[in-house]
């Protein structure tokens, strides 16, 4: 198909680059049309349709030629207003050179676009050789080409596009859901080829309209829609809620505090959502560890719930299918490697600094420890890396001094800890 670089709607104005040609009648002008200066198509020609030339030389000798096939023939039937100033009525697919003292100024080809008004039949749709990718357009409908020549006599055709209107699905980021949109489609007619449209992600008709010169020239072409396609084709897209319960603990590093986050301490409890389009019907998870080929966990589920425990990179894969179509997302999941600290000293005073007897960790997934006196006596224990001491005894606050733990331990990692040592309890 020949480029066409510009298309403007005119009414009875000037439109050379010489501000000497004038028409007279509705019509517009494709510019820079192949092989020719331009293409003007009107939107009817009548008695009333003429074409001026007004030269600023009124001893200028202006000639006025049809062409075809490569042979330009003088017209006899050109109207002279002034010296300065003729005219001629044309003729609809026609071809005409102007020329001035000898020389070509001028080259275009006229249509009558009442002569070639579109009718629309029928349009239905159905599925391609690839229906997860494309939609074939079937399409009944009476539509003349628009073919011209250059003056030397090679064969052209000026497109007719016309406007295939649907509805498909795209994805929200921002509302993490997939929205309806309307999705127009150019193409020629009339053509010899299959028609295709991507292939909408919901059932929906096809709107057929145009073509844009009838659009341009203010003509209502009736359009055709279509009955309803089933779609075959599917899309998912992975979203994802940590679990953010524990975002308050002080004393835990990396912790998620938004839902969105896909990394941190161990353990790690994130609910996936597939998000499908409609014509999904099959859910299959697979969830991968540090570059292995081979998962480690398959579900087939709409939405899957795993909980992290060990310390690695994790490759969550989702495929939704129906008998014709699949599709796959993927998230990436990272676990922080285990790390337990113990501090030497609190001060359980109520200053809301230092009040209990923490530990600092991350990825820790069985915890055990016990605080001690000097004699032995087991004074308090806890299982909760989270929680603490907070130096009483019965109720009651414990003496100042050196008193003794034993906490063991293991992390996301696999790494153990056994640590013993003292803190001091100061006020």
């Amino acid at each position: 198909m020949k480029k066409i670089l510009g298309l403007f709607l005119i009414f009875s104005c000037s439109i050379t680059a010489f501000s000497q040609i004038n028409i007279k009648s509705k019509y517009i002008s494709v510019s820079n049309a192949s092989g020719l200066d331009n293409i003007y198509i009107f939107e009817k020609i009548d008695n009333s349709s003429e074409i001026h030339y007004t030269s600023s030389n009124a001893s200028s000798i202006v000639k006025w030629y049809t062409f075809l096939n490569g042979i330009k023939t003088e017209m006899t039937n050109v109207s002279v207003l002034s010296s300065t100033e003729t005219y001629i009525d044309p003729d609809n697919n026609t071809g005409y050179l102007l020329e001035v003292d000898g020389q070509q100024i001028a080259s275009f080809w006229v249509f009558d676009y009442s002569q070639y008004t579109p009718v629309f039949n029928s349009i239905s749709a159905s599925d391609s050789d690839s229906p997860c990718d494309d939609v074939k357009l079937n399409i009944n409908a009476a539509v003349l080409a628009f073919n011209y020549q250059n003056p030397t006599g090679g064969n052209l055709k000026l497109d007719r596009k016309f406007a295939v209107t649907y509805t498909t699905l795209e994805w929200n980021e921002g509302s993490k859901q997939w929205d309806e949109q309307t999705n127009v489609e150019t193409i020629v007619l009339p053509t010899s080829a299959d028609i295709m449209v991507p292939v909408p992600y919901t059932n929906t008709t096809f709107t057929l309209s145009g073509d844009e010169f009838a659009s341009q020239l203010g003509i209502n072409v009736a359009p055709i829609t279509s009955g309803i396609y089933a779609t075959k084709a599917v899309k998912c897209n992975i979203t994802s809620i940590t679990s953010t319960v524990r975002k308050d603990v002080t004393n835990e590093n990396n912790r998620p505090k938004e839902e969105s986050q896909l990394e941190g301490s161990a353990p790690l409890d994130i609910n996936f959502y597939s998000n499908p389009t409609p014509a999904a019907d099959t859910y299959i998870w697979k969830i991968y560890k540090d570059n292995s080929e081979s998962p480690f966990i398959s579900r087939s589920v709409k939405d899957n719930t795993y909980t992290f425990t060990e310390a690695g990179k994790y490759k969550v894969l989702l495929t939704v299918s129906n008998q014709y179509c699949s599709d796959i997302d993927t998230v990436f999941v990272e676990v922080a490697e285990s790390m337990l600290a113990v501090p030497k000293v609190f001060t359980p005073n109520g200053d809301e600094i230092q009040d209990e007897f923490k530990v600092a960790y991350q990825s820790i997934i069985e915890f055990n420890a016990i605080v001690i006196n000097r004699w032995g006596r087991r004074l308090f224990s806890w299982t909760d890396p989270a929680k603490g001491w907070d130096g009483t005894i019965g109720g009651k606050p414990a003496a100042e001094g050196p008193y003794y733990y034993i906490i063991t331990a293991k992390g996301s990692d696999g790494k153990k800890y056994k640590l013993k040592g003292c803190i001091n309890l100061l006020r």
